[in-house]
């Protein structure tokens, strides 16, 4: 599975350092494989992942106007039934209110 998240900034300028939450649907894991190639992608400082390889964690040095839509590969580890919608949260690091 593939998941394209989509990020830019609607404010002016440029923001803080900022942290991309990608949580993974029931079921499915983190390719670790593919994360170091999301180290290289645009203003990408760092890349962690949490909860067994369900959430990646992308630190920005800043989020600008320009869009950037990072990949994050998965697998199916196991087959889940009415599956829900999970969330993509992106915060300031410095303000999560932010």
């Amino acid at each position: 599975m593939f998941i394209f998240v989509s990020r830019n900034l609607t404010e002016n300028g440029e923001s803080n350092m900022a942290v991309m939450e990608v949580s993974l649907p029931s079921g499915f894991t983190a390719d670790i494989d593919s994360l170091p190639s999301l180290e290289v992608s645009q203003n990408v400082q760092k890349v962690e992942t949490s909860h067994g390889l369900t959430k990646i964690i992308l630190y920005f040095n800043n989020i600008s106007k320009i869009e950037y839509c990072p990949t994050v590969s998965a697998f199916r580890t196991h087959k889940v039934a009415k599956q829900k919608p999970v969330p993509v949260v992106i915060y300031d690091y410095y303000d999560s209110c932010k």
